[in-house]
């Protein structure tokens, strides 16, 4: 749609040059025509009349041997002229200065031009050809020949040509004529247009006339001689405004830009490197307290930011509001939404970071540190360069208290919710394992800590994992180092979490690692919302070993799992696995066998019973409300 109205507008401005053309024609013979009334004045309007006969008979003239008394070279042909019609056009062919003279050589000229401007200077009539470069030529021969009028002739027919691709060529060339009404044409177009042109449109113009036109334009010159790219311009304007400097050097324009950061988007490093030598500010920042270097890394500026590093900007500046570091926002580069090349462009940027001495530990408005964002936006390529920092706080929490490694570990999840994942990848089946190249496991070997309790709830990561139903990322922690006995603010094992969530692989996983299953919950729990239809199992309890966990929360394949670990572990040789106590009793003075005849699981009470639980010292009727009542 765009260039079809493009298209439009050029045809249009076309016909408007055509007509230009032909009101310029109409006027040249209006002008004539007041010049010979004008030389006619008093006298008989006929065509008899001296000036009008004397007029034809210098037209006739042109070209002819009648009266010659002059040869002028033409190229490599000579051209019969006469010296007082030579005379009449210009003072720089006087008959003083033409009385000893036999031939005039205009070889040097463009033979067509010249052809043309004889054949103006005899019949006072000109041709216009839609030719830039043709009437350019004109223009400068009639200028050399003090031709006033064939110049002013030209101007007019040159401005029919002008447009903004070649509005500078003109006006350059205006200006060496001092063609005076060429180039506040020019000026007009170039005012008009002064955003559109390019650096090539101005490749031709010397310094000084560029500089000259700059200033005259904007109030910003050293930007646009940066825009266009011209080093020699940059240098005329550093020379004139040293007195003001580096204060102008730090100006930004209209558009909020800097001279420098225009400099570095463009590739100048001559450019930049001459305006941080005249102290340009590298740390210049916006009113949101973005500095260069956020900017480059944000355009994903490998040259841009590698410069500023290397010119001494902060590593470790922050934004306002956000509070993110260049190492933050490199890190939070994506593979899902850039290019291989753009990601280890980033992995360069933070490696240049990280050797300037930029702080790897710094935390953003979120509490979010370089390393929490690279795992989010699993940049494997920052990650690798933060985890080679010797710096790097692997156990700093966010505002949510979450470690880097409980970040890791939810790519990880068995849960078809995708609200328990706040990652974008799809959810995997239970039992995926993470391999020793993933994020979690490689924290782990860098030393992170696979424990890491949260200060509200005393949670463990593993505990953390099973409450969000992320069995597989609990297994992962179990088996790498996390405490299988570890207790919350509640006395709450990970263990307690698996049975009241019903993870059996979980389960089966932690009695494995030595999990206890007779320690007792100190404190009752918060009551969850989805087991208000469990109220009166699972309320105001507590003392609960695990498997009064599973049975109050109605879960028997956990119970199954708890039972089968007894009987293997009466018989294993291996003294880690601990048998399960059925005698102990809750706050209610319940049994795991009292409990499950009381909520009527009467197949688990009867595997119960199987399993060695003794009915003495089971309560068979419920106890007393508030019995032992856990605060």
């Amino acid at each position: 749609m765009a260039e079809e109205e493009v298209a439009k507008l050029e045809k249009h401005l076309m016909l408007l040059r055509q007509e230009y053309v032909k009101l310029q024609k109409k006027l040249a013979e209006t002008e004539k025509r007041c010049t010979l009334l004008a030389a006619q004045a008093n006298k008989e309007n006929s065509s008899e009349s001296f000036i009008s006969r004397l007029l034809t008979i210098v037209a006739d003239l042109y070209e002819q041997d009648q009266y010659s008394d002059l040869k002028i070279k033409v190229a490599d042909r000579y051209i019969n002229a006469h010296k007082f019609v030579l005379a009449a056009r210009s003072d720089s062919w006087s008959l003083a200065s033409l009385s000893s003279t036999k031939e005039l050589d205009l070889s040097d000229a463009n033979p067509e031009v010249t052809m043309t401007m004889l054949r103006w200077i005899y019949t006072d009539e000109l041709e216009f050809k839609e030719d830039d470069v043709f009437l350019t030529e004109l223009m400068k021969l009639a200028n050399r020949f003090q031709l006033q009028l064939l110049r002013e002739r030209c101007e007019k027919g040159v401005m029919s040509l002008v447009n903004v691709r070649n509005c500078i060529r003109f006006y350059q060339t205006a200006e060496e004529l001092n063609a005076s009404t060429l180039m506040n044409y020019c000026a007009e177009i170039i005012a008009s247009h002064w955003d559109d042109l390019r650096k090539e449109d101005f490749s031709s113009m010397s310094a000084q006339l560029l500089y000259k036109m700059i200033k005259s334009k904007t109030e910003y010159p050293l930007h646009k001689a940066i825009k266009v790219e011209r080093e020699d311009v940059v240098f005329l304007y550093l020379i004139e405004m040293d007195s003001q400097l580096p204060e102008k050097l730090n100006e930004l324009d209209h558009n909020g830009d800097l001279a420098l950061d225009l400099a570095l988007s463009r590739r100048l490093e001559s450019i930049a490197t001459t305006l941080v030598s005249h102290k340009a500010d590298v740390d210049m920042v916006d009113k949101n307290g973005w500095s260069l270097l956020h900017k480059g890394i944000q355009r994903g500026d490998l040259f841009a930011s590698t410069f500023l590093i290397k010119n001494g900007a902060r590593v470790s500046a922050a934004t306002l509001g956000a509070q993110e570091t260049p190492l933050h926002l490199v890190a939070l580069y994506s593979p899902k939404k850039h290019s291989a090349d753009m990601m280890s462009a980033m992995a360069q940027i933070a490696e240049a970071l990280l050797q300037a001495g930029a702080n790897p530990n710094m935390q953003d408005s979120k509490g979010r540190t370089p390393l929490h964002l690279s795992i989010v936006a699993r940049n494997e390529y920052v990650f690798n360069q933060l985890l080679q920092c010797k710096q790097l706080d692997l156990e700093l929490k966010d505002h949510e208290g979450s470690t880097a490694l409980w970040l890791a570990v939810q790519y990880i999840t068995v849960s078809s919710d995708q609200s328990v994942n706040p990652f974008e990848d799809l959810p995997v089946v239970n039992g995926t394992s993470f391999d020793e190249n993933s994020f979690a496991a490689r924290l782990i070997q860098r030393g992170s800590n696979t424990n890491a309790p949260d200060t509200m709830t005393g949670n463990c990561l593993l505990q953390r994992a099973a409450e969000a139903g992320n069995e597989a990322a609990a297994l992962f922690l179990a088996t790498n180092g996390a405490h299988v006995n570890h207790r919350n603010k509640w006395g709450e094992t990970p263990l307690h979490t698996a049975c009241r969530h019903g993870l059996a692989n979980l389960t089966a996983e932690l009695l494995q690692q030595g999990a206890n299953p007779n320690l007792q919950t100190e404190e009752a729990l918060p009551l969850p919302k989805e087991a208000t239809s469990l109220t009166s199992s699972v309320g105001s309890v507590c003392m609960q070993t695990p498997l009064h966990m599973a049975i109050a929360y109605n879960h028997p394949d956990v119970v199954s799992v708890i039972l089968e670990q007894k009987a293997n572990a009466l018989h294993a040789t291996n003294n880690l696995q601990i048998i399960p106590d059925f005698s102990l009793k809750d706050s209610r003075d319940q049994t795991v066998l009292g409990l499950a005849l009381w909520t009527g699981m009467h197949t688990i009470a009867a595997q119960l019973l199987g399993s060695g639980a003794c009915i003495n010292d089971t309560i068979l009727t419920p106890p007393r409300a508030g019995a032992h009542s856990c605060q």
